[in-house]
Formats: structure tokens, sequence, C-alpha cells
């Protein structure tokens, strides 16, 4: 049975420290005039585009101006990630089974990878990239193809059609995510959704949340695949 097993990026596959940060604190000041930090919100789990306006509503900005603003944003705010890149202005970190997981899955011909995640495109196969994990995956959703999160489900389903020739549906997409937005967003899909520990939200917090399958973190990733086999 094939299956479309979508991987969120920042805190499930990997954490990228200060390069994001820097990034958006340089693009609020050249664009918007105020030096802003996305870490004012509670940011695990949403796309980047839910995240700067809510960032910037903070601080007195309109609708209107945010978004009049927005694709001037995104250049400024990959220009800039991508000269932190540049200055090693970051630590990677991969999490624990993620590598042996991925590579397992890599060789199951019936088991569809590719990435749903809140990141613009461009930053998201960047932060890829450092990681050295862009290659496992070629596809995927992104805060850049729509604001809302579940929104990108849908995205991913069509790309998955496109790029694999099968059209999934309900328990045959698995998303795996470590927030609470993760799990939630793949709810009017009936998909199914492993929750892991390794981002903002503990076990027991993401639990609440009712996801299929819960773990610490995908260290355990025989067992992660025996789920993904059912």
């Amino acid at each position: 049975m094939n299956k479309l097993i979508l991987f969120d990026i920042d805190g499930t596959l990997l954490l990228i420290d200060t390069l994001a940060d820097l990034a958006f604190r340089a693009m609020t000041k050249k664009v918007y005039g105020l030096e802003c930090t996305f870490k004012d919100i509670s940011y695990a789990g949403k796309t980047d585009p839910q995240i700067l306006e809510e960032v910037l509503r903070l601080q007195g900005f309109d609708s209107a101006t945010i978004w009049a603003r927005y694709d001037a944003s995104v250049e400024k705010y990959c220009s800039c990630f991508d000269y932190y890149a540049k200055q090693n202005s970051y630590r990677v970190t991969v999490y624990p089974g993620v590598i042996p997981l991925i590579t397992e899955l890599q060789k199951m011909a019936e088991m569809h990878l590719a990435i749903l995640t809140g990141n613009l495109e461009y930053t998201g196969w960047r932060k890829l990239e450092l990681a050295v994990l862009k290659h496992y995956f070629t596809f995927g959703a992104f805060g850049s193809d729509s604001k809302v999160r579940s929104a990108l489900v849908g995205v991913a389903v069509k790309r998955a059609a496109a790029n694999c020739g099968v059209f999934f549906s309900g328990k045959d997409i698995v998303i795996i995510g470590d927030s609470p937005h993760d799990v939630e967003c793949g709810k009017p899909y009936g998909v199914t959704s492993i929750a892991v520990a390794t981002g903002h939200n503990n076990l027991e917090e993401l639990k609440r949340h009712e996801p299929d399958y819960a773990f610490k973190d995908l260290g355990d990733f025989k067992t992660v695949l025996e789920v993904l086999k059912k």
C-alpha cells in the first residue's frame, strides 16, 4: 500500500539555532523599520506568513501595511538567511533516529517522502541543505503556499499526485511533527498523525491533541517503521 509521509522540519527533523531569528530581525528592520523577533509569540507549528503577521500586529502594524510589504519581506528574509548562513551564524542538530528512519523509508517503493512545513519554500530547502537532509526529499508544501497550515495538506496531496502518480487520502497520508498544529492540521483530512516531543511541547501536551501515535523522539526508528507499515 502506497503511503505519503509528510515531515515537518523545525523541531521534528532538525534544529538550527539563531539563523532564522537573525534573518527575521534584519528583515523587519529593513522592510518595516523596526527590529522584531518571532520569539515574542508562540511560533511553533505556525507558518512563516502567520508568524510575520502576528509579530507585526503586536508592534501596531495593520494588515494593509503588513501585506503591502510582504513580497519585499520575503525577498529580504531569504537574502538575510543566506547572508548569516555564509557567516556560519548557526548550529545544526539533526534529531535522534531521523537519518536511519528516512534512509530506511527511502528504500521502500511504497513509501513516498515529502515535506510539510510552515517555512517558506526557499528557507525550508535551505535548512534541509544545511543539515545535509535535502537529498531525501523532492517535493513538499510550504508556508509560502498558504498562511493556513491545514491548507498545506491539500497542497502536498496535489504535489504528490504530480510527483508520484498516486492520489493519497485518509490514513494513507501520515504527518510527522512536533507541535499541536502538526496534529490538528491533518484532522480535516483524516490522516494518520505521529507526534514527537522534540520541539516546544512535551509528550503529555501533544497527547492532549489525540495524535494516532506519540513518541518522545524518533530514536526508536524501528518501532516508527512498524507503525508506518500498518
